[in-house]
């Protein structure tokens, strides 16, 4: 089978969100570095909400806010990763154990290159939060914190963002299971059985967080 090049960016985009088979059946981007970019992307995207969330409070905070900066980066940029990474060693050991032969390697790289819909909603995410913080007063005092906050999670834009997402992580679970059903060489319902754990647990946090909230 002949391997599919791709000469522009916008084919390449509309298979990495609605053809990922045919990318995984033919080993295409098939070096790590192009799941850590995507990924990457991600953590960038939470960076920048992050920071901006930040800023909006710090007035009403006393004393040095570094440590607020430093955790709210870390938390930022290490979730995209734990998702990735975390994600893909769960499904490489559930696999294990269920007597398929996988390779860890090709198992990351499916578990990041899935994750373009996870990235999207990441991006709109941000953007509902930047707008948001635009239209709530930042809080003058700590006591003003949680109640300025909680109304920024009310707003329509939010909430519309928060359930993109959730939506997305559905998406990102499909792509997972059917690149999955290419790299590992199994029936669609045999890879369903791997993913599903994983993917349900993800779900389950995010809406307790974001959505549930």
């Amino acid at each position: 089978m002949s391997r599919k090049q791709y000469n522009d960016i916008v084919p390449l985009v509309l298979d990495l969100l609605f053809d990922l088979k045919v990318i995984a059946e033919r080993r295409e981007l098939d070096q790590l570095w192009t799941p850590a970019a995507i990924v990457l992307l991600a953590a960038v995207s939470n960076l920048f909400s992050s920071i901006a969330s930040v800023m909006w409070i710090v007035p009403a905070i006393p004393g040095s806010t570094t440590e607020l900066y430093l955790i709210s980066t870390v938390t930022a940029v290490l979730l995209p990763l734990t998702v990735w990474l975390g994600s893909g060693v769960a499904f490489y050991v559930i696999a294990t154990l269920r007597f398929i032969d996988v390779d860890l390697r090709e198992t990351i790289w499916l578990t990041g290159v899935g994750m373009l819909p996870y990235v999207v909603s990441s991006l709109l995410g941000t953007a509902a939060t930047l707008f948001a913080i635009t239209q709530v007063p930042a809080p003058e005092s700590v006591q003003l914190v949680q109640a300025r906050s909680s109304l920024i999670q009310s707003l329509t834009v939010v909430r519309f963002a928060n359930l993109l997402h959730l939506i997305a992580l559905l998406w990102t679970g499909v792509n997972w299971i059917e690149m999955g059903s290419a790299v590992w060489d199994v029936p669609t319902t045999r890879a369903a059985k791997i993913v599903c754990g994983p993917l349900l647990l993800l779900v389950l946090i995010f809406a307790r967080l974001k959505v549930l909230n």
